[in-house]
């Protein structure tokens, strides 16, 4: 123990860097009660929070706490860094550059875990788990953490961030001018994720185009016409036109006439209405009958309106329906000897 004293006060004597090494010895002693401080701790709460986490059914804490396992050994070795390196005299730039390591370690947790957030918000908000979410709404909403996290790591470190923000602002302004349909077709995908006119799969019909919708992208949405090709519009023509959305339709009304001939007997015309019912509440459940009219004297046929229901937005499912009621109505007429009227011009011939 005597031979080891005069070494130990010798420490003080040396310097280094402007340092002694009692001075380093010191903040090696608390670099490491740092981190096994740290360690501790951060092993006792991640032992509750993932024990929290397992007994809730979402997955937006187990992603969370996965994060924690991931950065946590990272930053509290900075931490005890820095703090260690607190009682030591550095350089300005060293200085910086440990602070800088710090906060840019503790701005990139931050952000991960808000993605984190905002990628559960949004597959949380849509029904399909995020399938109908246009890729723009979470690349610009990353981009903003990003650009949040950025700044605050700048005005940390001492740089002139007002300076940077006006700049920017300006150039945004001379940006946005340029590009005046790029940022509106980008709020017309922010508009078509929030409002939800439709999804991706849904069949829609826009103007005189009618298919499915293939994806909802940043700046157009892409759409599967029944002709077979591909329709590429943008989204503000998108959403500043009118649109029908045939998915999210329950059911599909019918209306349809059926004419016969002048000359047909009223006994049998008063049959047709009974008989047109009778013939949908034998197709069960499949449709619903709603009337059947003797409507109006046509040109050349008397005219009745069916009106009727298919359970199912389904076109196929309708046209097949519409068969089945077309048959049966024509066997029953043909079986009534009910003639189905068509247009007919009679000629007088006047002999001289």
């Amino acid at each position: 123990m005597d031979t080891i004293l005069p070494y130990l006060k010798n420490l003080s004597e040396y310097t280094l860097w402007g340092n002694t090494l009692e001075n380093y010895l010191w903040a090696l002693l608390i670099f490491l009660g740092v981190i096994f401080f740290s360690r501790v701790v951060a092993k006792t709460l991640l032992k509750k929070i993932d024990a929290l986490a397992r007994k809730t059914q979402t997955t937006l804490d187990e992603r969370v706490t996965n994060t924690l396992n991931r950065f946590s050994a990272f930053i509290y070795w900075l931490i005890a860094l820095r703090v260690a390196t607190l009682s030591l005299q550095l350089e300005e730039i060293l200085d910086k550059l440990l602070s800088g390591l710090l906060l840019v370690a503790i701005a990139v947790f931050a952000v991960k875990v808000v993605q984190i957030l905002i990628d559960f918000g949004l597959k949380k908000k849509d029904p399909e788990k995020g399938q109908g979410i246009p890729p723009g709404v979470k690349l610009v909403l990353n981009l903003v953490v990003w650009v949040v996290a950025g700044i605050f790591v700048l005005d940390n470190l001492g740089f002139e961030v007002k300076t940077l923000v006006t700049s920017l602002g300006i150039g945004g302004i001379a940006v946005a001018l340029a590009s005046q349909n790029i940022f509106s077709d980008l709020f017309s995908s922010f508009t078509i994720y929030l409002d939800k006119p439709f999804n991706i799969g849904d069949f829609i019909v826009l103007g005189n185009d009618a298919g499915v919708v293939l994806k909802i992208g940043l700046k157009t949405t892409r759409i599967r016409l029944l002709r077979g090709e591909e329709l590429v519009i943008s989204n503000q023509e998108l959403t500043s036109s009118r649109v029908q959305n045939f998915k999210k339709m329950q059911e599909r009304r019918i209306t349809f006439q059926v004419g016969v001939e002048y000359g047909t007997p009223s006994e049998k015309m008063r049959k047709i209405p009974d008989k047109v019912r009778k013939i949908m509440e034998d197709m069960g459940d499949k449709v619903r009958f709603d009337r059947c009219h003797f409507a109006t004297f046509g040109d050349f046929s008397l005219i009745f309106d069916i009106v009727y229901y298919v359970h199912s937005p389904d076109y196929v499912e309708y046209m097949n329906a519409q068969q089945a009621i077309n048959f049966e109505i024509k066997s029953h007429l043909e079986s009534e000897g009910v003639n189905i009227a068509f247009p007919t011009q009679t000629v007088f011939v006047k002999s001289t």
